[in-house]
């Protein structure tokens, strides 16, 4: 699970949906969520929590409609039979990404090389701190 402590910036809520805007060093990140903690707001203190999983790998060039889209270099990868394990720093920040060696492969990718990493605003969890 990938963990990302950051600073609310805001918060949009129509009836029970709501979209919390947040800040980890220098990223901006979307979390789309369902009746919300009311103590969520401006200024909170939050940790976003987001599996493996989530985190999709694009080439440097890709365009996508996910929000929650940033920079960053592969400095470790573990590639397994079906699974491949690939960690990410993006300035002071570490995530890590499991997509498929089929995925790992079509997009070519290796050590130190810069990719793009990104989450759906909806696979983004929230935790108070």
């Amino acid at each position: 699970m990938n963990s990302l402590r950051a600073t609310v910036d805001a918060v949009r809520t129509v009836d029970a949906l709501s979209i919390v805007y947040a800040s980890h060093s220098t990223m901006k990140l979307q979390s789309m969520l369902l009746d919300v903690d009311p103590t969520v707001r401006i200024g909170a203190s939050v940790e976003l929590l987001f599996k493996e999983n989530e985190v999709l790998l694009a080439s440097i060039d890709s365009r996508l409609s996910a929000r929650n889209a940033f920079v960053g270099r592969i400095v470790d990868a573990h590639i397994g039979i079906l699974l491949a394990s690939v960690t990410i720093t993006a300035g002071d920040t570490t995530i890590t990404s499991i997509v498929t060696r089929d995925a790992w492969e079509y997009l070519d990718l290796a050590i130190d090389q810069e990719v793009q990493w990104c989450i759906k605003s909806n696979e983004v969890s929230l935790r108070l701190c």
